[in-house]
């Protein structure tokens, strides 16, 4: 099931300004240096360096929702509950 996350201008604007610097094409966001797409298990290793796990990113995007008082249905439907 596909969720629409909402993003500000800036990230909006950094994520046009990322995909030009790209050599090629891709659907994906996010390529490796021989312009593949980065894998799951990539993801895992990078944020496994830095001692953050998937879940805590998850979290912490939701308690910022709530700090900033996003009504918490709108919270529960952003995180795709």
């Amino acid at each position: 099931m596909d969720r629409v996350i909402p993003l500000s201008k800036a990230a909006s604007k950094s994520i046009s300004i990322y995909r030009e610097s790209l050599k090629k094409n891709s659907e994906a966001l996010f390529v490796s240096s021989v312009n593949q797409r980065v894998t799951p298990r990539t993801v895992e290793y990078m944020l496994n360096k830095y001692d953050v796990h998937p879940h805590k990113l998850r979290h912490t995007f939701c308690q910022n929702l709530f700090d900033n008082r996003i009504h918490i249905e709108t919270v529960s439907k952003l995180a795709g509950h």
